[in-house]
């Protein structure tokens, strides 16, 4: 995954999340599932964003 395309996701999960967490309180499973969700890619982003630009690529292929 890309890291814009990766990033986009994340502002979207984030809005949803604020949404969430409007309609039904910071404690429902909903908020906190959508929350580890976000954590989960954020962690992912973070990883691919620590690699060398080099070692994300093979050719001109992006690896996962």
């Amino acid at each position: 995954m890309l890291v814009a395309k990766l990033n986009d996701l994340i502002e979207n999960k984030k809005l949803q999340l604020v949404e969430l967490v409007k309609k039904h309180g910071f404690s429902h499973t909903k908020v906190l599932h959508l929350s580890q969700e976000i954590d989960k890619l954020i962690n992912k982003y973070m990883i691919i964003k620590k690699e060398p630009y080099n070692s994300r690529f093979k050719g001109n292929r992006y690896i996962k």
